[in-house]
């Protein structure tokens, strides 16, 4: 088994108490259980069974503003200290390393918070975590930019996009953002997970697959039984 450290990098008892990493599925979405089909969905219920969710450690709302000339803004606020140890804008106009894009559109801010996380997190090197927005997050109103980390650099930073939800002008949108609220999911990959890819037509192990897939749902197995059939199929091989 792969060891997975998680270590809070300020004298924050409180922090590691109450808003400490946790897994994914500590923040199931409660429609994948009362949605008859997404209940028995293994694609949508096996996901949550992977990786980590780093949660928010403070207060903070964020106002996003059109004013009558479609000028956008966006206003965070929060206590006075977290602003300047955790948050922190990357701006394309005044980043030192010149004008970055973001290949952002109209309906993206061009600016983006950068909320920079008490954690640092340990793996085996042969390990990458992808960084990306939980489903059901924020409205898809703020959004974790996803990206790649390596053992290398052990802090976590998540970058947020703003992204305007509405074509109405003036406009004003407030969210509230409250600790223990979900900033972004962790998956960790192995990071040689090179693949060569081919395309081929009609591959018959394949089709026989997914024709034993649908003859099993038309006896009225659930796709996770079949699923989960499946599997224990595969492990029995296996051994």
């Amino acid at each position: 088994m792969n060891d997975i450290e998680f270590t809070c990098g300020i004298d924050s008892k409180f922090t590691v108490d109450h808003y400490p990493p946790v897994s994914y599925r500590t923040y199931k979405h409660s429609i994948l259980s009362e949605n008859k089909d997404m209940k028995t969905c293994p694609g949508m219920n096996e996901m949550y069974n992977f990786g980590y969710v780093i949660p928010a450690w403070f207060d903070m709302t964020v106002e996003y503003t059109i004013d009558e000339n479609e000028e956008q803004n966006v206003f965070v606020n929060t206590p006075s200290h977290a602003m300047t140890e955790w948050l922190s804008w990357h701006d394309p106009e005044g980043s030192i390393r010149g004008v970055t894009s973001y290949a952002l559109n109209d309906n993206y801010y061009y600016r983006l918070l950068k909320v920079t996380t008490p954690w640092l997190v340990k793996f085996d090197p042969k390990y990458l975590f992808l960084q990306k927005n939980l489903d059901f997050q924020f409205d898809e109103f703020m959004i974790p930019a996803s990206g790649v980390q390596h053992s290398a650099d052990s802090n976590i930073t998540v970058p947020f996009y703003f992204r305007n939800i509405t074509k109405q002008v003036p406009y004003k949108y407030k969210k509230k953002i409250r600790a223990g609220d979900p900033l972004c999911h962790l998956l960790f990959l192995e990071s040689n997970q090179n693949f060569n890819m081919k395309v081929t037509l009609q591959n018959q192990e394949m089709v026989d697959q997914h024709r034993n897939y649908k003859m099993a749902m038309e006896q009225h197995f659930s796709p996770l039984q079949v699923y989960k059939m499946e599997r224990k199929m595969l492990e029995s091989n296996d051994e």
